[in-house]
């Protein structure tokens, strides 16, 4: 049985939670190949689009197109990654739910029947790998990192997970609050929702619930992110969870915990730049080692996520604007 619209808990097997935010082309192949998933027994699915305020016509492109198909919510301004999913997962009306970005799409037609046979053995929470596409530098950096998510999450880590591939049970959900909605900006509030539903139960990594990252990946992008993550919400993250911020490795590139790298923060606060172009030109050469390339990514990154935690300790940081 495909998606359905149905409301009864006891009618669906799972609800799919895909937020949007103006990227339309991405967003129908994502909900083109969730109409091609197929669960065990027939079973149903309903897919809820929350739409975060896109600043275009993508709601109503999506609703014109997939009206039959899906759930859509309109926030009638942007509220963020944090906000918009709990929207998403209080109208879920299923007891199992499905995180899935709108650039994301499932490997295969079994993807959602993979998280429920978790889900369905007593997990409270499972997270599955992202990779890219074409085989590339962006494709195998994407592997790696899900790898090493993987790998910290076998070890007890459970804040390794993230919101592009994610399912977990709705009333653990609830039990914990849901998405902590301090954490305004970009990163961490993924992490923490899993570290907080770990304290419930299982948070299970699933290596056949896999997705395709569709949107074409820069050292910019990235490095903005990390920067971004620095500076607003990484003193929120480190101060509740404070052995998993030392797990992932954050806390060796923290300004605010090691005074020791403020100057170097300053430094790449100025070189960011051209820093970020300059890796975006390395790891574009086809004769470069992977494992090289991908250092100096990964180097990037942190610069960028150090120079956004020294930015969160100068006096003129708006109160607003921290953590």
């Amino acid at each position: 049985m495909a998606a359905t619209t149905g409301y009864d808990r006891d009618a669906i097997a799972a609800s799919v939670i895909v937020p949007v935010f103006g990227n339309l082309e991405q967003a129908r192949s994502t909900l083109s190949a969730l109409l091609a998933q197929r669960l065990d027994g027939g079973a149903g699915f309903e897919i809820v689009v929350v739409d975060d305020g896109s600043p275009d016509a993508t709601a109503d492109a999506l609703e014109a197109e997939f009206a039959t198909h899906i759930r859509l919510y309109r926030n009638p301004v942007n509220l963020g990654r944090a906000r918009t999913r709990n929207i998403g997962v209080q109208q879920a009306g299923s007891r199992y739910v499905v995180l899935l970005d709108s650039d994301c799409v499932p490997s295969d037609r079994r993807f959602l029947a993979h998280h429920l046979r978790i889900l369905e053995s007593g997990a409270v929470a499972t997270c599955g790998s992202v990779a890219g596409y074409g085989g590339g530098f962006w494709d195998r950096y994407q592997r790696a990192a899900s790898a090493r998510r993987e790998s910290l999450m076998a070890r007890g880590v459970a804040g390794a997970g993230t919101t592009a591939n994610m399912a977990f049970n709705k009333s653990a959900f609830l039990e914990v609050g849901g998405f902590d909605t301090k954490y305004q900006r970009y990163g961490f509030e993924d992490r923490d929702l899993l570290m907080r539903l770990a304290t419930l139960g299982r948070v299970v990594w699933v290596s056949d619930a896999s997705v395709i990252h569709g949107d074409d990946l820069s050292a910019a992008a990235v490095c903005r992110k990390m920067r971004e993550a620095g500076r607003y919400n990484a003193e929120r993250f480190a101060t509740v969870h404070v052995e998993a911020y030392q797990a992932l490795s954050y806390a060796r590139f923290d300004a605010r915990l090691n005074p020791w790298l403020r100057p170097m923060g300053r430094i790449a606060s100025v070189l960011a730049p051209t820093l970020a172009a300059a890796t975006d030109l390395a790891v574009s050469i086809p004769s470069m080692p992977f494992p090289i390339a991908s250092a100096l990514m990964r180097g990037a990154g942190m610069l960028s996520f150090l120079t956004g935690t020294w930015e969160a300790t100068k006096a003129d940081l708006p109160p607003s604007d921290r953590s």
